[in-house]
């Protein structure tokens, strides 16, 4: 219960800033929808900036300043798939650009008891595929491909725990789905488009409707 009328007021503040940051991801998710539905995800700028503002699509989990982009991580991808191309921010490599694809990396670091980062925890992956081109056994073969040269070059330990998500509009149905590798620590998943909004979108507007229910008084 609120105990002053400033309470009610900065409570109402923070609902309200969040109704907006919700009003601003479902606008974002119908224009994404709108692109995916038309077969329009081919430039690769859109697919970037999918990237930069979107990760959260793929779970609350995500919705996370700690995630960050792995710039040695990326530079490796980039090498083993034998691409010269790269998105730079800075002086960082930020994408990996691919023929068909745009693939961005992100990590939340493991620390030892004093507080020093000592590797990676949990590595997030996310390739989206342009419009026209299946994801099939060939794409999911080559992202396990890539941790176990991640695991060979020791950036990635045995218990560091991998999710690669291959997002795209056309996905082989035999290979639509999770994979799994490494005792469960590598999950490699083909998923559409469409999925993945309506999933998200489902998050939000359930968030939404709990903020709208919710008393302050």
């Amino acid at each position: 219960m609120l105990n002053s009328q400033s309470d009610l007021s900065a409570s109402m503040e923070v609902s309200g800033d969040v109704l907006d940051r919700i009003k601003y991801r479902i606008s974002l998710l119908d224009e994404i929808h709108l692109k995916t539905q038309e077969g329009q995800v081919t430039d690769i700028e859109e697919l970037q900036s999918f990237l930069r503002h979107g990760l959260w699509i793929l779970g609350p989990e995500y919705d996370s300043i700690e995630y960050t982009p792995h710039y040695e991580i990326i530079n490796v991808v980039r090498q083993f798939c034998g691409i010269e191309n790269c998105e730079i921010v800075g002086s960082k490599p930020a994408f990996v650009i691919l023929p068909d694809s745009i693939v961005g990396i992100y990590y939340l670091a493991k620390f030892d008891e004093e507080g020093c980062e000592i590797g990676v925890d949990r590595l997030t992956v996310v390739e989206l595929v342009r419009s026209g081109f299946l994801i099939g056994d060939e794409q999911k073969s080559r992202a396990w491909r890539c941790m176990v040269e991640l695991m060979k070059r020791a950036l990635l330990e045995h218990n560091s725990k991998v999710n690669y998500f291959l997002l795209g509009s056309d996905i082989d149905p035999i290979e639509y789905g999770i994979r799994s590798e490494r005792n469960g620590n590598v999950f490699i998943s083909a998923l559409s488009y469409s999925t993945a909004i309506e999933r998200a979108k489902c998050r939000v507007l359930n968030l939404r409707d709990k903020i709208r229910n919710t008393s302050v008084f």
